[in-house]
């Protein structure tokens, strides 16, 4: 089981005393917002192997820790007042509560000090629960950059993160409200994944978040479990174009038959927002706008690319090249799986392009055409635009030969990596603008 781990700095000033309350949940009437928020968490129904992590710098340690009293800041009057390590043991927690001596932080070095003895306490799985209430300076935004590098580096999650607003308590009843910061955490995973899908088309962030982070958004007023379901519809989609792309599923990607799942869960997301997510939806978005919602040979062709841009490369030109067969099929009225003439009519048709073969009755007897396919290949032989990419389509076949046989062939050198890559962005390019400039 995953160690829980409560983390708070603590602060110097001298604190008053109110009750903290978040929805229905009140706390102790109480000095210090650690107090409140181990009550708001359940944390005495922790286990005995977890732990709560107080940073503590020389004089927060002296001014808020171990105390019975403390002179009120601009009197000379001495008052009671409880340091919070005297509070927590009266809490009687069934774990070990812990202060961790930081420098002031007053420069840059003392800046990462504090954030390694921070770092080194936390172990491979924890759970964090932070509050952020006494944090001073710059520390806040180091306590949220440090939960992202241990969330990376030790697989660490973070459970709760809380602010206690004493700032905005209200006079009469002297309540201060606890404000839930989790959705931003959760805001900055989703921004991150996204980053990482539109970068290089790395879907299992996104998947991952849609399966397990969204209810902290949920806690945004107005959002609800049908948002929630749009959002995990519009990830699966996602994911199943993606595989799409990823296993060179020709039919389903010219048929757009997840690309247009995942128009329609789009167009639920943007009219049944989570406003957070909505840029960054949008731009998740961006990734597919120039595939046709529709039938549409074109389709091979932006996922090729879309393929390539991601690093997809045996894909892409997998995908482009039979994708030209499958425009010349389209034009020519052939059925686009029609195995038998994809090989010996269009395939056929470049192969003798790229050699200028003029001999298209060339092969055994078993091999040559009926009367319809031969006029269909001559028709082919004679076109422009085939013609004009035979050569990108040839060179595309060594590429891809050289991909798929891990380099292991004798007849040929193995391509360096950057010269394979290159061959295959040059023949795109080519075979692009000449399908958009034919001859």
């Amino acid at each position: 089981m995953a160690r829980k781990v409560f983390l708070s700095i603590l602060g110097t000033s001298f604190y008053e005393s109110c009750t903290y309350v978040y929805g229905e949940f009140s706390s102790s009437e109480t000095r210090f917002a650690q107090q409140a928020t181990l009550e708001y968490i359940g944390a005495k129904n922790w286990n005995t192997g977890d732990i709560a992590i107080f940073p503590v710098t020389e004089k927060a340690f002296k001014e808020n820790w171990n105390r019975v009293d403390r002179q009120k800041p601009g009197t000379k009057e001495t008052v009671p007042y409880k340091g919070l390590n005297n509070i927590l043991e009266d809490m009687k927690l069934p774990f070990k509560v812990q202060s961790v001596t930081i420098p002031d932080g007053k420069d840059e070095k003392e800046m990462w000090h504090i954030f390694k003895i921070i770092y080194d306490e936390l172990q491979i799985g924890d759970e964090l629960y932070i509050d952020l209430t006494h944090s001073f300076r710059y520390l806040p935004m180091l306590l949220l950059v440090l939960s992202n590098y241990a969330k990376f580096l030790k697989k660490t999650s973070v459970k709760s993160l809380t602010y206690g607003n004493f700032e905005a308590r209200n006079i009469e009843t002297n309540e201060a409200p606890i404000s839930d910061l989790l959705p931003i955490v959760a805001l900055q995973d989703w921004t991150i994944a996204a980053a990482g899908f539109v970068g290089n088309g790395d879907i299992k962030e996104l998947k991952k978040l849609s399966e397990s982070t969204l209810n902290p958004i949920l806690r945004v007023e107005g959002n609800s479990n049908q948002e929630v379901l749009n959002i995990r519809n519009l990830i699966k989609s996602i994911e199943r174009t993606v595989m799409d792309f990823q296993t060179c599923r020709g039919i389903n990607i010219i048929k757009a038959t997840n690309i247009s799942i995942f128009r329609k869960n789009y167009h639920k997301v943007q009219t049944t927002f989570i406003e957070p997510l909505n840029p960054i939806i949008e731009t998740i978005d961006t990734s597919f706008n120039k595939f046709d919602e529709t039938y549409n040979i074109e389709n091979g062709f932006h996922a090729a690319k879309w393929c390539f841009d991601n690093g997809l490369y045996q894909q892409a030109v997998t995908i482009l090249q039979e994708n030209v067969i499958s425009f010349f099929c389209d034009k020519y009225a052939i059925r686009i799986d029609d195995e038998n003439r994809r090989e010996n009519l269009v395939k056929k048709a470049l192969h003798y392009a790229a050699i200028s073969e003029p001999d298209i009755q060339k092969g055994s007897k078993e091999d040559r055409l009926n009367d319809d396919d031969e006029r269909l290949l001559n028709q082919l032989m004679e076109d422009e635009l085939l013609n004009a990419i035979a050569g990108d389509y040839s060179s595309l076949s060594s590429t891809r030969n050289d991909i798929n046989h891990n380099g292991m062939r004798s007849s040929h050198a193995p391509l360096e990596p950057e010269k394979l890559i290159r061959n295959i962005e040059k023949n795109m390019d080519s075979i692009f603008r000449k399908m958009n400039n034919p001859k």
